[in-house]
């Protein structure tokens, strides 16, 4: 008897469809464009720095040691991960970054979870209501002041429309 042969293709599939990509391979399959696929890897790889997550593995098995201690114990993923929103947070109450970029780190983790299918570990939504408070809000016009802006230039468009 002879071994059937396999085409790469049908071995992809394979692998894909009974689950056998490793957590680093799911995360890389959801990168499409270019940008998200330098920066996201970055991103991912300062969780796993912050979180202390042996530093002497190479990145790709430290990503599948994070999705393997996060299945072992329960509470160390969302444990971890407030403590890193929470650091980034104070960042932005300091002005070192801007609230956006607090918005990308969360992403980043979150694409993670849902990739490898143990988004029920973190709670997201939690976490996005440790986010509100730290939007730029300071940064934005009075409403009153943004109303009689607006007005204005309403006015001041209806009077050369109708000249």
């Amino acid at each position: 008897m002879s071994n059937p042969t396999v085409s790469i293709n049908e071995q992809i599939f394979n692998d894909y469809y009974l689950g056998n990509f490793s957590p680093y391979e799911n995360f890389l399959m959801a990168l499409k464009s270019p940008e998200t696929k330098r920066q996201y890897p970055k991103l991912l790889k300062m969780f796993l720095d912050h979180i202390k997550l042996d530093v002497s593995l190479s990145f790709e098995a430290r990503v599948n040691l994070l999705y393997e201690k996060s299945m072992a114990e329960t509470n160390w993923l969302a444990t971890n991960t407030f403590r890193y929103i929470l650091f980034h947070k104070n960042r932005v109450e300091r002005k070192e970054i801007v609230a956006g970029t607090l918005q990308n780190h969360l992403k980043v983790i979150r694409l993670f979870c849902r990739m490898n299918e143990i988004e029920n570990l973190v709670s997201i939504t939690r976490l996005q209501s440790i986010l509100r408070g730290c939007r730029a809000i300071r940064d934005l016009i009075p409403r009153s002041e943004l109303i009689r802006y607006l007005n204005a230039h309403i006015i001041l468009i209806i009077l050369t429309r109708m000249a």
